[in-house]
């Protein structure tokens, strides 16, 4: 039997471990697609302590990448979520550093800019 590949688009909905995810932007070339999770139930903080922290160093980052990417996806669904090192920008509001790039493979949406452009591309 012939596999079929599916065809995604921006603004369709898939199932990925228990949540839905909404695809914002899809890279036919490089066979990937940036997704934004539809619902959370994350009430955590940033970071535990109070102090200079970064993404790199901050505790829902390493909740992120750790317990919850092992414990919500199976292994295949884990060989599908690439890895990448994303610019982390400074904060325009207050100038804090943004800090190294480190390889992250779940994320917080970051620049609200890159979102703003994609969510209105969908809504168009």
């Amino acid at each position: 039997m012939a596999q079929m590949k599916r065809t995604f688009r921006p603004g369709m909905m898939v199932t990925i471990g228990s949540f839905q995810w909404r695809i914002l932007d899809v890279d036919s070339e490089a066979d990937t697609a940036l997704l934004i999770a539809d619902n959370t139930d994350y009430a955590g903080p940033y970071h535990v302590k109070w102090g200079e922290v970064t993404w790199k160093t901050c505790t829902l980052r390493e909740w992120l990448n750790g317990e919850f990417y092992e414990s919500e996806f199976s292994e295949e669904e884990k060989k599908a979520i690439i890895e990448m090192n994303l610019e982390n920008p400074n904060n325009p509001e207050y100038g804090t550093p943004g800090g190294n790039n480190p390889g992250n493979r779940l994320r917080l949406v970051a620049p609200v800019a890159r979102l703003s452009q994609l969510l209105r591309r969908l809504c168009q």
